[in-house]
Order: structure tokens, then sequence, then C-alpha cells
């Protein structure tokens, strides 16, 4: 009997592989199921009469021709069609939905072809008139065509916009006869015109009629004379012509040059220098020689008249020394007296020699301009003797200042007066400024201000009686009630202050300063704090165990604790320095954690993040490391994932020393799996040895096992 079901089983799995082996495939019938309904959707659309009639009536008739959709759907059921059958059956479907064409689409083309046609044509040449109706009779067609289709139809658009294109304008000969008239008699005469160019001209228009048959086929006499002549040849022969007259250049009007020749030969040039003189006629043998070209042009012409009007550039009046000369001779009168002698020698030497050169008779007047110029500049030359009043009043303040009174000010000051004094050269120099009557004025100001800047370093001492007083008020102070290091501060700046005030160096400016600081010196001082509070919360935290937390937060607990230990023993501790320790040592107890137990987790579930686990405090997490990375793997941020069954450990390291130790259990993460087998079906030995023989090797390990299954159980 046991054998027996294992026979069955085995017979059940070789039937269904020989029977899926026997069954033939059907033919490929989705595109014609698919035209199918698209022929029955166009039939439900045509309630709303969607398609045009006559492309409708050639559909019906097309698609009852073919059996109708009954048919259609005999082939579909059929399941011994063939594919050819099938799939001619599908094309012939869809040339039929192909040759559709929607109301709508019909009647918007047949709008624009109806507006196209009746266009007004007279404009047009006949010969594109001839073109343009060809190409609508070809538009009419398709559109009579009830089998054109949606998408043939709708391209019409495009041909019937485009058709308008092919008409060609007549052209408007008025131009061009009126063009072509000038050019003839401009052929007869061209006296007007440069000998050159109507040359040119003669040959180009000669050549006209060749060029236009090549072009448009027609001379342009023949383009004249053609009542159905385009635009386009109208406008070719009549560029023709234009590019052939444009060759012509008239010959340009010389009255006003020869005028303006004549009347430069007539000029007196007696009254210029003789060089210019030379050179203004010279330039006058080219002027002529353009009046004399018969080639000569426009520009040529236009030349020639600026090159005549700047040969009057080149005219240099005679000079007239008299004004210069009366100039000098007034100088006898003149007051060298307040002027440096040094200056009034160099004076008198450059009008020496402007003197010596009025003797030249052919001196232009530019010439004479210069010497002018020269002996207005001349009197640059006048230096006015200083006015030393300043210069001696402040030598004398600085001789009684360096001299008579060196105690009435601070030594700094009165050493860097002595300092500048050496520095300016003392009073010899002075001196020997004040008698020299070449002395620059620049020069006396800059020695007057070198002495008013040595003054002004003076600084007066100041009586220091008023300020002794302040100094012995300040000093009264209880110091017990104070840091010790604040008053040892206070002290030495105290003790500063002193040699300050009694002191050669109690200038206005510093007194002043000295009085402000020994107002604020009592706010160097800094009250004793209270540690009452400190000193109650840290000894109620002494008991606390190092067993009982975990190790990274109850080191940043110890390391508080011993912060404030040294803050309770220091006598010059702030009291915003102990506030702030109460609060540190309230939140380093707050993070203290119990030392966690073995955390069980499961492979393939969800990373978990460990940084929950650690207090860090004021350090932070430099590495994360696995005991065994088979079991338990954790990443550079703290997540963990389950590998494999086992036990590890996490070391968490901190950059203040400190090691975080994490114990895990990893657990495997098990599916149940029911495997449910029904076999009841008998089959013949035989069958069971042919399926033998056949079945691949993954079927029979199968096999084996649900055979076998029990033996292992």
């Amino acid at each position: 009997m046991k054998l027996l079901k294992k026979v069955s089983i085995i017979a059940f799995f070789v039937f269904a592989l020989m029977f899926s082996a026997v069954v033939r495939a059907d033919a490929d019938k989705a595109q014609l199921i698919i035209a199918r309904d698209e022929i029955n959707q166009a039939i439900t659309d045509q309630t709303n009469d969607l398609y045009q009639a006559a492309s409708y009536t050639a559909f019906s008739d097309g698609l009852n021709a073919l059996g109708g959709v009954a048919a259609v759907d005999v082939m579909i059921a059929d399941n011994l069609a063939l594919q050819v059958d099938v799939d001619q059956m599908t094309q012939d479907l869809n040339n039929l939905l192909d040759g559709l064409v929607t109301t709508l689409t019909y009647n918007t083309v047949f709008v624009e072809y109806f507006q196209e046609s009746n266009r007004d044509t007279t404009p047009y040449t006949l010969r594109s008139i001839a073109v343009y109706d060809a190409e609508l009779n070809r538009i009419k067609d398709i559109i009579d065509e009830p089998t054109s289709g949606e998408v043939l139809i709708q391209s019409l658009s495009a041909d019937i916009t485009a058709s308008s294109s092919l008409l060609v304008l007549l052209g408007d000969k008025t131009d061009l006869q009126a063009r072509y008239d000038f050019a003839e008699a401009v052929l007869l005469d061209g006296s007007n015109y440069i000998p050159s160019t109507y040359s040119l001209f003669q040959t180009d228009y000669s050549s006209i009629d060749a060029t236009l048959l090549i072009n448009i086929g027609f001379t342009k006499l023949e383009v004249i004379n053609n009542s159905d002549a385009s635009l386009p040849e109208v406008q070719s022969a009549l560029n023709e012509i234009e590019s052939s007259l444009s060759l012509l250049i008239l010959k340009p009007d010389k009255t006003a040059l020869i005028q303006a020749y004549n009347d430069a030969v007539a000029l007196d040039k007696s009254i210029y220098t003789l060089d210019s003189r030379t050179l203004f006629i010279a330039g006058l043998i080219p002027i002529n020689q353009t009046i004399l070209d018969l080639e000569a042009r426009d520009d040529d012409v236009l030349q020639a008249t600026t090159d005549l009007n700047e040969l009057y550039n080149l005219l240099v009046l005679r000079g007239d020394y008299s004004s210069l000369q009366t100039s000098i001779d007034d100088l006898v009168d003149f007051n060298y007296d307040l002027y440096t002698p040094t200056s009034v020698v160099m004076f008198d030497e450059e009008i020496s020699r402007i003197s010596s050169e009025m003797v030249d008779e052919n001196a232009t007047a530019q010439d004479i301009e210069e010497l002018v110029q020269n002996y207005e500049d001349a009197f640059d030359l006048l230096i006015l003797r200083a006015d030393k009043t300043d210069l001696i009043l402040y030598n004398n303040q600085a001789i009684i200042a360096y001299y008579e009174e060196k105690n009435l000010y601070t030594d700094s000051s009165y050493a860097l007066f002595k300092a500048a004094v050496m520095d300016y050269g003392t009073y010899l120099l002075v001196n020997q400024v004040i008698d020299n009557l070449d002395s620059l004025q620049s020069e006396v100001d800059l020695l007057s201000q070198k002495i008013s800047d040595a003054l002004d370093l003076l600084d007066p001492l100041v009586d220091n009686a008023e300020i002794l007083s302040l100094y012995e008020n300040v000093g009264i102070i209880a110091t017990t009630l104070y840091t010790p290091e604040s008053v040892e501060v206070f002290n030495e700046e105290y003790n500063r202050i002193y040699n300050v005030i009694i002191g050669k160096e109690l200038s206005q400016t510093v007194y002043n300063q000295t009085t402000l600081e020994l107002e604020d010196l009592q706010e160097l001082l800094v009250l004793r704090a209270d540690l009452s509070e400190l000193i109650t919360l840290h000894d109620s935290l002494l008991s606390k165990n190092e067993e009982t937390y975990s190790i990274s937060s109850f080191a940043y607990f110890s390391t508080v604790m011993s912060q404030c230990s040294v803050l309770i023993s220091n006598l010059n501790v702030s009291q915003a320095e102990v506030d702030a320790a109460v609060v540190l040592l309230t939140h380093a107890t707050s993070l203290l954690e119990q030392k966690a137990g073995i955390i069980s987790i499961k492979t393939n579930d969800p990373a978990l993040d460990i940084n929950d686990y650690v207090t860090v405090g004021n350090a932070t997490i430099v590495s994360y490391v696995s005991s065994d990375t088979s079991v338990l793997h954790v990443d550079s941020t703290g997540k963990v994932l389950g590998v494999a069954f086992g036990e590890a450990k996490v070391y968490i390291r901190l950059s203040n020393g400190v090691v975080e130790t994490l114990n895990f259990l990893v657990k495997a993460n098990v599916k149940p799996v029911t495997l449910v087998l029904a076999i009841s079906l008998p089959v013949l030995s035989v069958s069971l040895g042919v399926g033998m023989l056949f079945m691949k090797k993954d079927y029979w390990k199968v096999f084996k096992k649900l055979i076998f299954w029990k033996k292992k159980a």
C-alpha cells in the first residue's frame, strides 16, 4: 500500500509533464480582436454621425463584403483557424478603419478647399494659374474619394495652404519701361558721363539679352511686350538694366573749383613768408591737373577743393616786433627790490636773450608769439623775498623753552622736543636762513612748521595735589570680602598709579586718564563666591556607585565631580563659575544611565542605533568595534545588524578615553514552512517507467524527498 502511494505520486508528475508537451498552440488573434473591437466602436460612434456619410457607407460596404462582424467573431472562436487567415482578416479590418474620415475633419478640409478654390486669380500669370488649378483638382479628387482616410484628408490642409504659393504675380512694367527708355536714350548720347564709364555701360548693356535668355528665356523687349510676364521676370529684366546703368558716372561740376583756383592764383602773397608762399604755389599744380582731367570724378573734385582750402593753412604771416619791444623798454621802471637777488639775475639774462632774437626779419607771427610768451614766462623766474615773521617768533620761543623752561614740561615731551630741535639744526641754522636774502618762502615756511611742531611736542606738568587726595580715598577698602587674586591685582594697579601721580610725566592728558583709572580701580575687586549650594550638591552625590551605571555615563559624571571639587577648593573662583558648575553637575547626574543588560536582536531585523545607549557628555564618539563580525556587524554611524546566531560585544570608544561595552545576543530569524501534498491519481506502471526515463534531475530530488520523508522523521 505504501509503495502504491509513492508510485501514484511519481505518475502524477510524469503525466503532467507529458500532457503539457502534446497540446498544440492556437493562432495569435490578439491584433484581430483589437481590430474587431475598433470596428464595433466605429459602428457605435456612427450613431452620433461621427464619420462622414460617404466614408462610412464605403466602410459598411467593405465590412459586409468581409461577412460582417459575425464572420470576424467566427474566426476568433475557431481554434483551428490558420495564422495567415487571421492576419489577412486583421489587415482587411484595419484597412477599413484607416479609410474612415470623421465628419469634422472632412468639413474642415472641405471649407479650406472651397475658400482656396474661390481665390481671385486675376493678379497672377496664366501659366501659374494652370499649375494652381491642377493642384486644386488633385486635392478635390482626394476629398471626393470616400476611402481616403482621416490621415490623408488631414494632410490636405497643408497642401491647400501651400497651393497658393504656386501662383506667380503678374509684373508691373511701369518702372521697367521707364528705365528701358532712359537706357536707350543714354545709349544714343553719353556726353554727360565720364568716358570710361560710358564705354563700360555700352558693353554691359549690349549683353543683357543674352543673360536674360539664359535666366528667364526672354529678352528685355520680349518681357516688356509680354502681357503674361511675371513679377520675377519683370524684376530680372529691370535688375539687369539697373546694373548696366549703375556703371555710369556723371561728369563732376568743376565750376566752383575753377573759381577757387583762379582766386588762389590772384592772391597777394607778399604779406606771407617766402617758405610758406613757395609751398602754396607748389600746391596749386595738382589742383590744376584735376581741373584738366576728363576722367576726374566727384571724389577727385571734392578732394581737390579740400586740398585747395588747406593750402591757405600753409601761409604764414610775417611777424611784428613793435609791441614786444615796447614792453621790454618799459622794464626800466620795474622794482627789482621785491625779489631775491639770484632770481633777478636770471630774469635779466632771459630778457637779454629775447632781445637778441628780435633782429630776424624773416620771423613769423608765430615766432613773435613765442617770444612774447617767453617774455611773459620770464616773470615766473622772479622769486619774492620770503616773509620771515613767523620764523623769527617760533625761533625765539624755542630758544626760551630749550634753555630756560625745561622743568615746566614732562620729561618725555621735553626729550622729544630736544630731539626735534636737533633734527632741524638749532637756532644757528635758523639764523642763517633768516639772514639769507635768497631764502625761499617754501624753505622758510617749512622751517617755521618744523619749529612749531617741535614746540607742540612740549607737554606741561600739572599740579598733583587734588589727585593725591582722590588716590588716598580709593585705597580704603576691606580686602577680606574679595578674592585674593583680585586684591593682588588691585594693589599692583594702585601702586602703579601712585608712581604716575608723583612722577615727571603727569601731563593734563595723563592726569585725566589717571583720574578715570582711580575711579574705576575698585571694579578690579571680585567678591568671593557663595559655594554652599555646590558643596551640598557635590557631597550628596559622593555615594554614587560606579558598578550601578554605564561606563560612559559614569565617566562623564566623575569628570564633572572632579571639576567641582577643584572649584570648591579655589578661593578665586567667581560666582558665575560656581553657578555654572551647579548646572553642569545637575546635568551630568541626569545623564547617569543604568548598566544595560544583554541586548537581544534577530538576524535580518532593521538596523539598531546604539548611540542611545552611550552617554557622550563633552566627548565625541571615536569608533565602534564588534568583537565578532561573523555574529554582529556595526557601521561607522553606530547602526548594528545581526549577522548570525551567537553572542558578541560592541566596544564604543570616546574621545576622552572611555570605552563603553554593550552585550548582544543575536537570534536566528526562522520562518515555518508547511508542505501539503494531495495525491490521488492511479497510473499504469508502464507510464511510470516511461516518465522516470525522461524526468529531469531536479524532479528526482523532489521525488526522493517525498518518498523518504518518513524515514528522516
